[in-house]
């Protein structure tokens, strides 16, 4: 039986026909082979002037220095491409490419839910500056009359009037309400791919809520996802910056996008809501979903 002492895989550990001192110096013969020459020749092919002398010599590996028929551009150009090859291209493992792939991966299955957070965020900021902006109080003037009249002996200074300030204006046409769900938004108009992006938009070519006809109002299914819970008999609430308007809805439907029949004039006040069915698939929706509402009395 052998003695001499195993490693992994049958490698023995210490041979007895090799002394340390010369599994020394293989270890350092490896090592200058393998990380110290391959920098220190691109680091003289660098410095090696371009006119050094009609003979070329070369360093480890075939590397020519001094070679008047080339370039600086070109020696440089070389210099990267063998450090490449032996220095860096040993060091990208497998291992390193399947972890940025996995980045790369995370990150495209992140960016629609980034993109969907943003725009819920852009939407409650516009149902508070609507909020804000029919909640305040009409600025009113300050009325000669209503001053005090003080008797004095000296000429009275003419008072001015006080400026009424100019109420901010109004980021959206109405909001939308649907206590069944407890749902509140600001509704703006337009139906383009930025407005929808933000919260409901209302169709331009239907009425106003107050008017007379059809009340047209659209959002992407993402914004949505709870209308799926309403039935005929929930209320939908229209509020304008003069009047709340109550509706009940009276039925749903499942039609193609390009259906004519959703948005059909109608001489009664009425509401319809659509938007993108499958309520959960997102931009993969194929259908729409309409929500009929009347107006109650």
């Amino acid at each position: 039986m052998s003695s001499v002492p195993g490693g992994p895989r049958g490698i023995p550990l210490a041979h007895p026909a090799q002394s340390r001192a010369w599994r020394w110096r293989r270890g350092a013969t490896r090592a200058w082979h393998l990380s110290v020459a391959p920098l220190l020749a691109v680091r003289h092919l660098a410095l090696r002037p371009i006119g050094a002398g009609p003979r070329t010599r070369r360093l480890p590996w075939g590397i020519p220095v001094g070679d008047p028929a080339q370039s600086g551009a070109r020696r440089w150009r070389r210099a990267g491409i063998r450090a490449w090859h032996l220095w860096l291209a040993p060091r990208l493992s497998l291992r390193n490419l399947a972890l940025g792939l996995v980045a790369t991966g995370l990150l495209t299955c992140l960016l629609p839910f980034a993109l969907i957070g943003y725009g819920m965020w852009q939407e409650d900021q516009l149902t508070q500056r609507w909020s804000q902006t029919v909640a305040e109080p009409p600025p009113s003037a300050t009325a000669l009359s209503d001053l005090p009249a003080t008797p004095s002996p000296v000429a009275a200074t003419p008072v001015p009037q006080a400026q009424a300030a100019p109420r901010s204006a109004i980021p959206a046409l109405f909001a939308i309400r649907v206590p069944r769900i407890g749902y509140y938004a600001a509704v703006r108009q337009g139906v383009s791919t930025d407005i929808l992006a933000t919260g409901p938009g209302h169709y331009p070519a239907t009425g106003l809520p107050g008017g007379p006809g059809l009340v047209g109002v659209a959002a992407h299914n993402t914004f949505w996802i709870p209308f799926g819970q309403l039935s005929a008999g929930d209320t939908v609430i229209l509020e304008t910056a003069a009047a709340r308007y109550t509706y009940r809805v009276t039925g749903t439907r499942i039609v193609s996008p390009d259906d004519p029949s959703v948005l059909v004039r109608s001489s009664t006040p009425r509401l319809v809501l659509t938007t993108c069915w499958p309520l959960w698939a997102g931009n993969l929706a194929t259908q729409r979903l309409v929500i009929y509402a009347d107006l109650s009395a």
